[in-house]
């Protein structure tokens, strides 16, 4: 699209082409290796033709969505301890709407946007907010917590992972508890 495009984005004298990717470009989760590297892909490609575009005042930007509400999530949030666990670790408590991700669309495709080009946009309200959910531990996570270890939780895309410190383990992750 991006090649197909340009020619018309070129002759315009100036246009903004916007990338979907998703949060997972840039965070992990298990069994999702091929989806976060073609995310991730999406995201190399937009800085890549950022800087080729840019000599024709054409900006590229990706937008990175993290849990939307759609027709396409429906069937995920009728289980009722996801759907509570995907609110309990957003801040404002609420899911993302289509409408999140327009407005954001709408703001890079603007004139308020003139100088923003090359840039992966979060459209995701816990991809780097903490929260009160994301530091309980054995009530919310079902994990134990071992004497003289420290325990944190942290939101990483669609998920929580538990992260354990060892006074003579430092920084290592015991798989159990991943």
């Amino acid at each position: 699209v991006a090649r197909d495009g340009f020619e018309l984005l070129r002759l315009s004298g100036s246009g903004s082409l916007i990338n979907v990717a998703s949060i997972m470009a840039h965070r992990g989760l298990r069994q999702l290796a091929g989806y976060s590297a073609t995310k991730g892909a999406v995201s190399a490609l937009t800085r890549a033709l950022a800087v080729e575009y840019a000599p024709f005042n054409i900006r590229v930007n990706t937008l990175a969505p993290g849990f939307v509400e759609t027709a396409l999530t429906q069937r995920v949030l009728k289980n009722p301890l996801f759907n509570k666990a995907l609110i309990d670790s957003t801040p404002m408590r609420r899911f993302g709407t289509p409408e999140d991700v327009a407005g954001t669309v709408l703001f890079l495709t603007s004139d308020n946007a003139s100088f923003v080009t090359g840039q992966v946009i979060d459209v995701d309200l816990r991809s780097l907010i903490p929260t009160d959910h994301q530091t309980q531990t054995k009530a919310a996570t079902g994990t134990s917590q071992r004497p003289h270890h420290q325990t944190r939780q942290t939101g990483i895309g669609h998920a929580q992972f538990v992260f354990e410190v060892s006074p003579t383990r430092r920084g290592h992750q015991h798989a159990a508890d991943a």
